[in-house]
This record gives structure tokens, C-alpha cells and sequence, in this order.
């Protein structure tokens, strides 16, 4: 990320067309955040709450549950905050980059955009490979949370019992949410990727992550 954001900063002329950028551009106008006669604004204020509540997803726990106590936890957790500001504020700065170097670029083609544009040939790899390591590890973690509370949470406390090895039955319904998961990918993908991460949390986030939060409090 910091490698693809010197190309791009390296590609304009001066520093001007960011200053510029963030200036004139409706999009960094913070007087529209409070502006709630705009439908847009109220919306991005429900955004805002929703991403704002902790959604104590199911590998978060497990990530949790297995420290050895709450102080690596919180270690665990200043480390990663820490991290993730970089990156996300790199990402941030790549995307001021990209709509400075190209204003009329559309959303959906920004990716396509910085890799066939603006990467080498062995960024490219690094950047494809590092997106597809991000996902598959992302994506392996919640299934195998979800199916672990499938078979083992849902299923034998109710004493359900297709196939009696739980670990077989845990790599069926693994296979089961995997086949789910593309055709709900396949299904918003027209809507965006907002609207889809929307859409999956609706399905967790009020069944377990506000009552468990309010049980807490």
C-alpha cells in the first residue's frame, strides 16, 4: 500500500491537485455532514452509528477466547488499532491520490484502475496475491467460527445428529455457507459493496451482537 501510494503521488505534477482537490471537491465539504435536509447526509449519519457499534463478530471470540489472559488481549488489540490506522489512513490518502489524478473515475473502477495503471508487473502479483491472502484468511476465519456454531452450539444442544462426527459434519455445512456466501456475493454485487457488507451484518449484528452488548451493559 505505502509503495502504490508513492507511485500514484509520484505521478502528479505537484502537490497543488491534492490541495485542490480537497478544497473544491463536494465530497470533503464537512458543512454536508451536518446538512440534514439532504437525504444523503441523514443516511450517512445511520452509517456512521452502524459501524460505530462493535460487532463482536464470531472470530473476534475466537480470537479472543484463546489468549491466555486479558492482557494479551488488550495488547493484542492496541497493536492491531495501531496498525489498521496506518493502513487505513494510507488507503485514505490513495484514494484523495486517485481522485486527484482522475475525477470522473467511477468507484467500481478504481482497483482496476491502480493495478493495470499504476503497478509494475511485480507489484501487480504483490498487490493481487496480498488482496487474495486478505480475503481467503478473512473468509476462512468466519466459516469455520460459523460452522464450529452450527454443528456444535445449534445442533447438538438440540440433539440434531445427521452424521455423528462433528468435525465431518463441520466441513459439510463449511461447504454449505461457502456455496451461500458466493451466491449472496453473486446476488449484491450489482448493489455495491457497502450495500453487500451491510447486508450480510444485518443477518448477525442484531440477532447477537446488540443484545449481547446490552446484556454487558
Amino acid at each position: 500500500m505505502p509503495t502504490l501510494a508513492y507511485f500514484l503521488l509520484a505521478s502528479l505534477e505537484n502537490i497543488d491537485a491534492i490541495t485542490s482537490t480537497i478544497n473544491t471537491n463536494p465530497i470533503f465539504d464537512y458543512k454536508k455532514v451536518f446538512d440534514f435536509s439532504e437525504s444523503q447526509s441523514l443516511y450517512h449519519l445511520f452509517i456512521f452509528f452502524f459501524f460505530i457499534v462493535r460487532g463482536f463478530d464470531p472470530a473476534l471470540f475466537q480470537r479472543i477466547a484463546m489468549a491466555k489472559n486479558t492482557s494479551q488481549v488488550a495488547k493484542s488489540f492496541f497493536i492491531a488499532a495501531t496498525v489498521c490506522l496506518v493502513i487505513g489512513t494510507i488507503t485514505c490518502f490513495i484514494g484523495v491520490l486517485v481522485l486527484s489524478i482522475n475525477p470522473n473515475l467511477p468507484s467500481q473502477d478504481v482497483i482496476k484502475y491502480l493495478v493495470s495503471d499504476y503497478a509494475s508487473v511485480g507489484l501487480k502479483g504483490i498487490i493481487l496475491a496480498g488482496v487474495m491472502a486478505m480475503v481467503m484468511s478473512t473468509v476462512d476465519s468466519y466459516i469455520n467460527a460459523t460452522a464450529v456454531i452450527i454443528v456444535h452450539d445449534f445442533c447438538k444442544p438440540l440433539r440434531i445428529k445427521l452424521i455423528k462426527n462433528e468435525l465431518f459434519s463441520a466441513r459439510i455445512v463449511s461447504y454449505l455457507i461457502g456455496f451461500a456466501g458466493i451466491v449472496l456475493a453473486l446476488y449484491g454485487s450489482e448493489s455495491g459493496l457497502l450495500q453487500l457488507f451491510i447486508l450480510a451484518n444485518s443477518f448477525y449484528m442484531p440477532i447477537v451482537s446488540v443484545p449481547f452488548l446490552m446484556s454487558l451493559l
